[in-house]
């Protein structure tokens, strides 16, 4: 979903533990989808990322470009808009009007398949010095795909900036740290309180991983802290293990309870929606192209009566009529969110979020180059959805989860 130098959108998030990133008081993981999702008007967003609890000494030295982006294209935001519900080609994309106004949704098609995918990881950098170039070269230039490509990529970094800074997320795990957290997280669940938090009891894998994490090595030396009472050592101890479980969560596949199997390789997705017939068929048209195989079809019922449905079982599908903004799933709320002018691409991968999947693109904070390092798979949905597809992992753990 991401696109800075070819950055796939979406986020991991960070916490703080030094002095110079604002209050370092103890504190719990947020739980919420990393959304990156800016309410407000690109001003305000960055007016946010000033007074963050969270930010960095960097943040603060690119605090003017941030403002100076932002001023503009709140001022070209109607024109910008106006240009995008003209249909305009894109590059590698055609734009499509679904629905009818004021209920229409725009989005945009694949006009070319992508091919010969790496089967490596690769990596990619974003950062407000990189944005700020692009802004120079084209701010004395009429609106075109180069503006709407700047609006997506502010949105972009400005989204992960206050994940980061104000929600106080972790963005230090990527790619390996799935098993090292997984092995820290059962050597955990044998302790009982802050005395069980000695090296001894912990593996050399495990020690190394906490002390490569900023984050859990800031517990680790709170909770062993001699100098603190009982009670603070306690508090300490409660705390990283919620942020060991947390961090844990985003490698693991978490079966949506509302699907049923209803043969013996087809299974039901409900989901509610008043959205236009013809939106929903495009949207189960691009489901299905990536999540059916030969031994498992997926079939979306639409619902739009939720009377009598389990609480909290049934997400909800909602258009959003905003441009330019990352289109997320929120399994807390149990929505699923779709912007103006998304991505064909991406529905699918938002799909499999509702399936269950967790984002497998990792992007990292480096605050010495004060940049986000976004590492992903070009043949994975769930890592890099304008290319990607459904992996055999993912085919397997669905029929694991839902055909057995």
């Amino acid at each position: 979903m991401k696109s800075g130098s070819k950055k796939v959108l979406l986020a991991l998030g960070v916490f703080c533990v030094f002095p110079a990133c604002g209050n370092n008081s103890e504190r719990l993981p947020v739980q919420r989808e990393r959304q990156g999702i800016l309410s407000k008007s690109k001003v305000e967003s960055v007016l946010e990322l000033k007074n963050a609890t969270w930010k960095e000494e960097c943040d603060g030295s690119r605090d003017s470009i941030k403002l100076e982006i932002a001023q503009v294209l709140d001022a070209k935001q109607a024109e910008l808009d106006a240009y995008r519900k003209l249909l305009p080609e894109s590059p590698g994309y055609s734009r499509i009007r679904l629905g009818r106004a004021p209920h229409e949704f725009i989005l945009r098609e694949p006009s070319e398949v992508k091919k010969d995918l790496s089967h490596e990881w690769k990596e990619s950098e974003e950062s407000w010095e990189e944005l700020y170039e692009h802004f120079l070269e084209i701010k004395n230039e009429p609106i075109s795909a180069r503006w709407d490509y700047l609006e997506v990529y502010f949105n972009s970094i400005a989204g992960s900036d206050r994940d980061r800074t104000v929600e106080g997320e972790d963005y230090s795990l990527g790619k390996d740290s799935g098993p090292k957290i997984e092995k820290l997280f059962q050597e955990l669940k044998k302790t009982k309180s802050f005395l069980d938090c000695v090296d001894r009891n912990f593996s050399p894998e495990s020690l190394s991983f906490i002390n490569s994490i900023d984050l859990y090595k800031g517990f680790w030396k709170r909770i062993n802290d001699p100098n603190r009472t009982p009670e603070e050592r306690q508090n300490s101890y409660t705390y990283f293990l919620k942020w060991i479980s947390y961090g844990r969560d985003g490698y693991t596949f978490t079966p949506n309870l509302s699907i049923k199997k209803i043969s013996k390789d087809e299974i039901e997705l409900p989901i509610f929606s008043n959205a236009s017939s013809d939106i929903l068929e495009k949207i189960e048209k691009y489901s299905a192209e990536i999540w059916t195989f030969p031994d498992l079809k997926l079939k979306i019922r639409w619902v739009n009566d939720l009377t009598g449905s389990p609480e909290n079982s049934i997400f909800s599908l909602f258009i959003d009529r905003i441009f330019g903004r990352r289109s997320y799933v929120s399994t807390n709320k149990r929505e699923m969110h779709l912007f103006q002018d998304v991505r064909a691409t991406t529905i699918p991968h938002e799909i499999g979020h509702v399936l269950g999947f967790p984002d497998r693109y990792y992007e990292i904070w480096n605050a010495q180059k004060c940049s986000y390092t976004t590492q992903y798979l070009e043949i994975d949905v769930m890592s890099s959805s304008p290319t990607g597809h459904a992996t055999l992992q993912e085919r397997l753990e669905l029929k694991e989860a839902y055909l057995k």
